[in-house]
């Protein structure tokens, strides 16, 4: 009988992974790439944890599962009770499987499932309800670390100086975890078992631009790995990350401004005044408030135009992961194309299909077509939002999705230039700072799969598979009903020719009628998720 094994490193990226294996400075993942096999693994858009996991649990791509972002319109967090498509240990739950799910980010509140959940981050304190059965709890007291969640958010303050403080910290963390996740499945057997390491994340968003420090700590991960596949040489183990990485961005790339130049948006307002919003504004925003900023726009920007914003972010709440509402001096009446979040145009105003389709291509090869003075490309990758996106929310969502270069961060407000320098303070050290990141992964989708075990494939690889993927390979392997209405494909590339999974095909079933349950959270939970969320710098 198949068991699995789920392994996520939050943010993996081959970029460091691929160098620091070819150095044998990783034994273990070198092993497991070089015997069985690896490939890219495409997160979602946005590629932030908080769509990414929603779309690994269902199957789902985010038009489906509605959730783009780590807040709802209302401000509420997104918690495991926003996703109301069925998770696939509810799915093993059908089949009388049991599951172990420890430590996995978007689980609070835990589900009741035929096994156990420890949820991950975000989520409330130690005092919460956090354990799946309530009587485990106990046995695993401490597994939320306060402790070293609080030391680690104040060690923060001053990163470089403390980095050594900040290293163990999540090391000891990190092995806390990983023993509560390793003795639950020593002492019960479970067909699906899942574990994630969230540590990878927050070195790399912290020390990205420290090698070293990165390393030290992927060292341990790959300690853990070792134990692993030591450990349950039985189960078939697959590793994954949720997105990839990349520095900060060091540039701003003024897109408004490029649609206005190009005849698609117009500015209310008389050119004067709009010349002078555009010199001044990019130019002040590293030594000015985000209070008086919006004390600024708000004088500067067209009450009427405001209004059909805030209209349409409360109507089509998903686009809003950015605060757009908040840009001024767009004419609504007569601009056919404009930002509406870091990822997303909106296009409008086109009087037939026809018209709509000229404009999205024309726009698409426009951007495709932007340079920077080295001649590279500003724009990594656009689309009609259906060539990325398809679900029930598809018409919420902008009619062009695209990436920037991974040095450049999407700013909606009018400049002189289309591409303006992030100033140099933006990147200082400042005591108190919420944000001192020096890597990010706003647009960083390339991931990371391999895996080892007795139904996997030697010497595999696979070009591109996709987040949504993973939950009907897993039931595939599992000899599982797939459901009817997921996003996702099964990854035969990773089975072995001589395995069963290999040669029998997908099943699946309709599972419309069959519904779950998920605990309601209280307002008092959502401020602890929000703090949660300050203390892993989101906010």
């Amino acid at each position: 009988m198949c068991e699995v094994m789920l392994i996520g490193l939050d943010g993996g990226t081959w970029k460091n992974l691929r160098k620091w294996i070819d150095e044998n400075k990783l034994p273990t993942l070198k092993k497991i790439v070089y015997e069985f096999g690896f490939g890219n693994l495409i997160s979602t858009i946005p590629s932030y944890t908080s769509p990414a996991l929603p779309t690994l649990f269902t199957g789902k791509n985010p038009a489906n599962t509605g959730i783009f972002g780590f807040f709802h319109s209302d401000g509420s967090p997104v918690s495991l009770q926003s996703i109301n498509d069925l998770k696939i240990w509810n799915i093993l739950d059908l089949y009388n499987k049991k599951s172990c799910i420890v430590n996995v980010r978007m689980t609070y509140p835990p589900d009741k499932l035929n096994g156990v959940m420890i949820s991950g981050n975000p989520a409330p304190s130690e005092e919460s309800d956090y354990v799946f059965p309530a009587e485990l709890k106990e046995r695993v007291k401490g597994f939320r670390h306060d402790y070293f969640n609080n030391l680690s958010a104040e060690l923060t303050n001053d990163p470089q100086k403390n980095k050594e403080k900040i290293l163990n910290c999540r090391i000891i963390m990190t092995q806390h975890k990983y023993k509560i996740f390793k003795e639950l499945n020593l002492q019960e057997k479970y067909d699906f078992s899942f574990f994630w390491i969230g540590g990878t994340d927050f070195i790399q968003h912290y020390f990205w631009d420290d090698e070293e420090t990165m390393l030290k700590y992927f060292i341990e991960v790959d300690k853990i790995l070792k134990d692993i596949i030591e450990t349950f040489t039985n189960k078939d183990i697959i590793i994954i990350s949720d997105h990839g990485f990349s520095s900060v961005p060091r540039n701003r790339l003024h897109l408004n401004t490029w649609l206005e130049d190009e005849g698609y948006l117009y500015l209310d307002g008389n050119f004067l005044l709009n010349w002078l919003k555009k010199l001044i504004l990019p130019s002040l925003r590293h030594i000015i408030s985000s209070k008086l900023k919006r004390k600024i726009q708000d004088i500067l920007k067209s009450k009427n135009n405001t209004d059909k914003v805030d209209i349409l972010i409360r109507k089509n709440n998903i686009v809003s992961s950015i605060k757009y509402s908040k840009i001024h001096g767009i004419n609504f009446m007569l601009s056919k194309a404009y930002l509406v979040n870091n990822w997303g145009i909106k296009v409008q105003n086109y009087e037939s299909k026809d018209e709509y389709e000229r404009l999205r291509n024309d726009i698409i090869k426009g951007l495709l077509n932007l340079k920077d003075k080295k001649n590279k490309a500003l724009i990594k990758y656009a689309w009609r939002k259906e060539e990325v996106f398809k679900g029930k929310y598809l018409d919420q969502l902008p009619d062009i999705v695209f990436l920037t270069n991974d040095n450049y961060s999407v700013d909606p407000l009018p400049s002189i230039k289309y591409v303006t320098k992030i100033h140099k303070e933006a990147h200082k050290y400042k005591k108190g700072k919420k944000r001192y990141f020096r890597g990010d992964h706003d647009k960083a989708i390339e991931g990371i799969i391999t895996a080892i075990g007795p139904n996997i494939q030697k010497k595999f690889k696979i070009e591109k598979a996709y987040l949504q993927d993973i939950m009907p390979t897993i039931l595939h392997l599992l000899n599982l009903e797939i459901p009817t209405d997921i996003d996702g494909r099964v990854i035969k590339d990773i089975f072995s020719k001589e395995s069963t999974a290999f040669k029998r095909k997908p099943k699946f079933r309709d599972y419309k009628n069959v519904t779950t349950s998920t605990k309601d959270i209280s307002k008092e939970e959502e401020e602890e998720i929000v703090n949660s969320l300050k203390l892993m710098g989101y906010m």
